[in-house]
């Protein structure tokens, strides 16, 4: 069938720029095959955009099972990962359809629970491929590492089709490009403009051969994951209950972002600035565009900046770290 060769040459196309050892990458085979199937559940959600009819409405779920289905496969996914999905999938759809209050806010308790537990990669069941190991893009740059992860991008999907459907289907980026290109220009300016001025990169153009690899995993599996999260579930609900606050809009955008920067702790103090910084921004372009494609555009878009023309991920040596 066409679908079938296309997902194959995709497939085949992700292995093709994942080298050997030799270069501090791949370690193992890797089967792509869940992630690509992914990705298409993920672009598929966006149908509710062009269409209102039920097959619309649920073409995202032909391709979400399949990439459950061929996870389990592949080692990607075990039992106790199916249910965690299961289980975050009917808390979606209760903490948004359901009408008594109290189930209601129990699902929502249950839902953001998992979610969190999703995108720290804290819940069995998960064995996201790395792909990446320990890479140094350039002169005195920190190692990088990555992975595919599964339970991340699965967490963003079910929030994005379950939860909050109507976010794709009402989502207006396509009417604000303009507002959108000078907003993202001006964050990305402040952004790299601070990292440089904290020691954190330092001007490095590159372009490694497995950068198709890190642009497609950045896109779906990292910003459209974290922007569901951050700026389409948490801002949007801060926002309505701020709605009748002065700067109420402001206050939601402010708290989103730190939240979003004291997620990415891990990098430590002079990361979570940044990252807070530009969760503020990201949430400013979403409330301005009112679409959710424009904040995820805007994520994936600085952090190709930051790879493509600076050290990435971070200088090995940060101001004051010692190490």
């Amino acid at each position: 069938m066409p679908t079938s060769i296309a997902l194959s040459e995709i497939s085949d196309l992700l292995t093709s720029v994942v080298a050997t050892a030799d270069t501090g990458r791949r370690t193992a085979a890797i089967s792509f095959g869940p992630f690509v199937v992914l990705t298409v559940a993920m672009v598929l959600v966006w149908s509710r955009r062009v269409g209102t009819s039920t097959l619309a409405s649920w073409a995202w779920l032909t391709a979400a099972v399949p990439a459950v289905v061929v996870a389990a496969a592949a080692g990607v996914v075990d039992f106790p990962g199916i249910l965690a999905l299961v289980v975050l999938g009917a808390a979606c759809a209760a903490a948004a359809r359901a009408t008594h209050s109290v189930l209601r806010g129990g699902a929502h308790v249950v839902m953001l629970a998992v979610t969190a537990g999703l995108l720290v990669h804290a819940l069995p069941g998960f064995h996201n491929p790395m792909v990446i190991d320990r890479a140094i893009l350039g002169p005195g740059s920190a190692p990088y590492t990555k992975y595919l992860n599964f339970d991340k991008g699965m967490a963003g999907l079910l929030l994005l089709a379950v939860y909050m459907p109507q976010v794709p289907a009402r989502d207006e980026g396509m009417r604000h490009v303009g507002g959108f290109a000078w907003r993202f220009a001006l964050l990305t300016a402040v952004v790299m403009v601070l990292s440089v001025a904290a020691g954190f990169v330092q001007l490095q153009p590159k372009a490694p051969d497995w950068w198709p690899l890190w642009a497609w995993s950045m896109v779906f599996l990292t910003a459209l994951p974290e922007e569901v999260v951050f700026r389409g579930l948490l801002q949007t609900r801060l926002h309505a209950r701020f709605a009748n606050r002065r700067h109420g809009e402001a206050a939601a955008i402010l708290i989103a972002g730190a939240l979003f920067g004291i997620a990415h702790a891990a990098g430590g103090i002079v990361y979570v600035g940044l990252a807070t910084v530009a969760g503020i921004g990201y949430g400013w372009i979403y409330a301005r565009t009112q679409s959710i494609a424009a904040a995820i555009l805007a994520h994936a878009g600085l952090n190709a900046v930051h790879f493509f023309l600076f050290t990435y991920p971070s200088v090995a040596v940060l101001p004051g770290s010692g190490v």
